[in-house]
C-alpha cells in the first residue's frame, strides 16, 4: 500500500477498511501531525518517533509549497512537496502522508480537517503557532493534544542561516 495518498483516499481507508484489520476490532488510534518538514533533520525525526508512540497509526499532513512560502518566506521550501514527501516515506514510523490544502489558514479549515480524519491524538511541537486553539479544536472531536518539547538546536531555518 502506498504511503502518499489523497485526503479522500485516506478518509476512505480509515472508515471502511480498518486497514486490513477485522471490522470487529476497535478503530486504530490515529495520530495526526502537520508541518513543512522542509529539510528533514533530527528534530523532525524525534518529533515523529515520539508522535508515533502516542498511537498506532501516524498520519502526516504535509504543507504545500505555496503554504511553506507563506509561512517561511520566499526562499522556501528548499525541497518541493514531492521531495519532502519522499523523505518522510522513508521513515518507518510514518504510515500515511497527504497534502494539506494550499489555502489552509483559517481555524475552520483546521477543525474541518480534524473532523474528517478524527485522530485520537493531534501531535504538535511546543513552538507551534496557536497551541491553545489547537488544544480546543482537538477537544471538540474528543481527541487529545500531544505536545513535543521543542529543541532549539534543530531547526531548518537555523540550519539555513
Amino acid at each position: 500500500m502506498r504511503k502518499i495518498i489523497s485526503l479522500q483516499k485516506l478518509k476512505k481507508l480509515l472508515t471502511t477498511r480498518c486497514l486490513g484489520r477485522p471490522p470487529v476490532h476497535p478503530p486504530l488510534a490515529t495520530v495526526l501531525a502537520t508541518g513543512c518538514f522542509d529539510i528533514l533533520h533530527q528534530g523532525h525525526k524525534a518529533f515523529l518517533k515520539a508522535s508515533k508512540k502516542q498511537g498506532e497509526l501516524l498520519i502526516i499532513g504535509l504543507e504545500s509549497d505555496k503554504r511553506v512560502r507563506q509561512l517561511k518566506g520566499k526562499a522556501r521550501p528548499i525541497n518541493n512537496w514531492q521531495k519532502r514527501a519522499e523523505a518522510l516515506v522513508k521513515l518507518k514510523v510514518v504510515d500515511f502522508i497527504f497534502s494539506l490544502p494550499e489555502d489552509f489558514n483559517d481555524p475552520k479549515d483546521h477543525l474541518a480537517l480534524l473532523q474528517l480524519i478524527k485522530p485520537k491524538i493531534l501531535a504538535v511541537s511546543e513552538n507551534t503557532p496557536f497551541l491553545e486553539k489547537k488544544r480546543k479544536m482537538i477537544k471538540k472531536i474528543r481527541g487529545k493534544l500531544f505536545v513535543f518539547p521543542f529543541n532549539h538546536r534543530y531547526s531548518t531555518t537555523k540550519l539555513l542561516s
